[in-house]
């Protein structure tokens, strides 16, 4: 099960998202779509290999220390990323899923049964989408891991979405949600991160809005 924690504030507007335990889809669960291409990202040594990972996380598949490369899903945001970097990659036409499992791009797909709930993952490369596209009013950072990538078992970077005006400086007032604490609360989720990109998206444009941030 999905555990999302997102946590909003403004003036200063900050989106904390901690998510604790990985989506995992087994056979048959999107049985009939088309999987995205698996692409072999090329690495030069170990501290570039751990910097890719934390780059591509949300959609890793393995990687091969001793040939030197990662395989990831193909995701059109993650081939703009390695462009933009200038990294040697190439599709994986050799890739083979394994035994009993499909591949299935842990990206975009929504959550299972409930198709207007963003993933874990989506919420993530939506809101990296925010500070890439915004980036005087949006920033994304890893704050930690939470509990369970700690101790091996999964889990997800801890991230912060911080919403502000950076080029008005001194102190402002601050709005601070916490969304999605429960589990199986998916609503709250995609409350917080539908009003994360309304602020942004309306900068400029809506006057109470633009005062806001």
């Amino acid at each position: 099960m999905n555990k999302y924690g997102l946590f909003l504030m403004i003036g200063l507007v900050t989106i904390v998202l901690a998510a604790t335990t990985p989506l995992f889809l087994g056979a048959g669960a999107l049985a009939g779509e088309t999987d995205s291409s698996v692409v072999r990202v090329h690495f030069t040594d170990r501290q570039m290999a751990n910097q890719l990972y934390r780059v591509f996380d949300g959609v890793m598949i393995e990687t091969d220390y001793d040939a030197g490369f990662h395989l990831i899903y193909g995701e059109p945001w993650a081939l703009d990323r390695l462009n933009a970097l200038g990294l040697e990659y190439e599709i994986a036409q050799d890739y083979t899923p394994p035994l009993g499992m499909i591949s299935l791009n842990p990206m975009l797909r929504t959550i299972p049964g409930y198709s207007c709930y963003e993933t874990v993952e989506e919420t993530y490369a939506a809101a990296q989408a925010m500070a890439d596209n915004n980036p005087s009013l949006a920033t994304w950072t890893d704050v930690g891991n939470s509990w369970e990538k700690n101790n091996g078992l999964g889990g997800y970077d801890m991230m912060v979405l911080k919403l502000t005006n950076s080029a008005v400086t001194g102190d402002k007032p601050k709005l601070f949600l916490t969304c999605a604490i429960h589990a199986r609360e998916y609503t709250t989720a995609g409350l917080c991160l539908t009003f994360a990109q309304q602020l942004v998206d309306d900068y400029g444009v809506d006057a109470d809005t633009t005062w806001v941030l």
